[in-house]
């Protein structure tokens, strides 16, 4: 059974309610998200409510995930969006290639002021720029090299920020850095467009759950509905569920 760090009895619901996200509207999730949420891994952009110095309640979108405290409680880190990335500390190239999806390499001071060679993205969801040294994410491609085995020129492929695809039982599966992940690796099941749609493949427009729907806007952005609001149109499309559902299970 794989290692759960963050048992779902245990999730910060009180804190989470501050910010406007409910009990409901995080059990409605997919299950792939959970199951990221369990692992520590960061949520999809959500709505979350802020208030103002005004006392204005201010709608926005960020990720969350799980940490825990010192004294082993579970604790919730936001990340918020952002108007626009700051990228002034790169040149042209390494900005075109972050906002292309890229991973670059580049030296990057640490909070004791020792610059450090890492691996650099952008969340293109938060606009956020991220990045982690370079020796311990690959550390941790060793210990994958070790398990797996990789040619010269996946490891290579790998480690210049490149994703690898390799067929297991006939079945592609794609590996790449992602340093939104606590292991700044994601191992994923297709391939190299599947492993770049991350953010979004576990979202249709409609999402039902026991409680109300996520909704998926064309711009990507995500809300929620309850049950007991909603649209004519969002009953026709559960109705639809509900019958392709009993239809599969025939």
């Amino acid at each position: 059974m794989d290692k759960k760090y963050f048992e779902e009895s245990e999730w910060s619901h009180d804190l989470l309610q501050q910010f406007g996200l409910s009990r409901e509207m995080i059990e409605d999730l997919p299950s792939p998200v959970l199951d990221d949420l369990t692992e520590g891994r960061r949520s999809p952009m959500l709505p979350i409510l802020m208030t103002n110095k005004e006392g204005q309640q201010i709608k926005t979108h960020a990720r969350f995930s799980f940490f825990r405290n010192d004294n082993d409680s579970i604790n919730v880190l936001f990340y918020p969006e952002l108007i626009e990335a700051d990228l002034s500390r790169f040149d042209s190239q390494q900005q075109e290639d972050l906002k292309n999806g890229k991973t670059i390499q580049g030296d990057i001071e640490n909070k004791d002021g020792n610059m450090v060679r890492s691996y650099i993205q952008l969340d293109p969801d938060t606009k956020q720029v991220l990045s982690a040294p370079i020796a311990i994410i690959q550390s941790n491609m060793s210990g994958l090299f070790a398990k797996q085995q990789f040619t010269d020129t996946e490891e290579n492929a790998l480690q210049n920020g490149d994703t690898v695809t390799f067929l297991v039982d006939e079945d592609p599966v794609t590996i790449g850095i992602d340093l939104t992940d606590k292991c700044g690796l994601r191992i994923l099941e297709g391939d190299e467009l599947d492993w770049k749609r991350r953010t979004k493949q576990n979202f249709e427009k409609y999402n039902f759950g026991v409680y109300g729907c996520w909704t998926m806007d064309d711009d990507g952005y995500l809300d929620y509905t309850y049950e007991e609001d909603y649209s004519e149109e969002m009953w026709e499309e559960q109705k639809k569920s509900g019958q392709k559902a009993m239809g599969m299970h025939r």
